[in-house]
């Protein structure tokens, strides 16, 4: 992820990607 994305939008995009991937 890029680095001046705060944790919370990492943390979005983490959960989103998880749920494409299941």
């Amino acid at each position: 992820s890029p680095l001046n994305m705060s944790i919370e939008d990492k943390m979005e995009v983490d959960n989103r990607s998880i749920y494409v991937g299941n």
